[in-house]
């Protein structure tokens, strides 16, 4: 299953989508006005890859939690993404990330039994503030 998501939605709501275990993709059309992925959006799909548009400021907490298919996630150029939340992406299967320099807080356990997980990258340029514990 694809989900094309119209440029016009501005967030995606708590549990939007949920437990859709056979949605594989998600496509976000030209010129996103999405701000927001709200908790548990995403939470329990087949997602692979992910790419987050760059007017998104926050992944709410258990956004891609138990994404286990997750292993790559993209932020577009230019992001404005400030808050990863609480377990955002915990038991999904990441194996590297590079934190747009924008983020200010990382909320804790956001990447906890990401077994997978290898790199975490941090642009040297990072506004990063606060890294909640087991992060």
């Amino acid at each position: 299953m694809i989900a094309s998501i119209p440029s016009k939605i501005t967030k995606i709501g708590f549990c939007a989508l949920e437990n859709c275990i056979f949605l594989k993709n998600v496509f976000f059309q030209n010129n996103s006005k999405l701000t927001i992925i709200d908790s548990y959006a995403f939470s329990n799909t087949s997602l692979s890859f992910i790419s987050i548009p760059k007017q998104v400021v926050e992944i709410g907490s258990y956004a891609f939690y138990r994404c286990f298919n997750l292993t790559k996630i993209n932020f577009q150029s230019g992001s404005k993404l400030i808050e990863i939340n609480d377990y955002a992406f915990s038991n999904s299967s990441l194996k590297e990330i590079s934190i747009p320099s924008s983020v200010s807080t990382i909320g804790k356990n956001a990447f906890s039994n990401c077994s997978k997980l290898e790199f975490i990258i941090f642009n040297k340029r990072s506004k990063l503030k606060i890294i909640q514990k087991e992060a």
